[in-house]
């Protein structure tokens, strides 16, 4: 699990994409913790409804405001709020839960054109299980 961790999260690797990174966190001295998200997918989202959460998604198409993707479980979501534009073929979004398959995001982070959904998957499995108190 720590290997985990630290392959999605490692520091140093936002060093190497970002050169102004220092590598050291204590650097972002303006982090909001007082109100985390919680990782989910798709099945997850359920349990969160009204809650702040996170979650990433494969873009299938836009309407309007409105994100239609596939969740890191393979199963449908809808992303409401103000994407920027251009979308990335991978977004994570965070926001509130506000229905079993659907989210009001507030932040939209462009993940690029390539990820590991199913490491990103066993993260939110690992988010919401055993795990659960190094997450929240």
């Amino acid at each position: 699990m720590g290997f985990l961790i630290y392959h999605i999260f490692n520091p140093l690797d936002l060093a190497q994409h970002n050169p102004t990174f220092s590598g050291d966190l204590s650097d972002h001295q303006d982090m909001d913790t007082s109100n985390p998200a919680v990782f989910v997918n798709a099945e997850l989202l359920r349990l969160y409804v009204g809650r702040r959460v996170r979650a990433l998604i494969q873009v299938v198409r836009t309407e309007g405001g409105t994100v239609i993707g596939k969740s890191t479980d393979e199963n449908q979501l809808v992303v409401k709020g103000s994407p920027p534009f251009p979308l990335t073929k991978f977004v994570e979004v965070i926001g509130i839960a506000d229905g079993e398959k659907s989210i009001h995001a507030d932040i939209w982070n462009n993940f690029g054109e390539t990820i590991d959904t199913t490491t990103y998957n066993q993260l939110c499995q690992l988010a919401n299980g055993d795990f659960k108190h190094l997450f929240v």
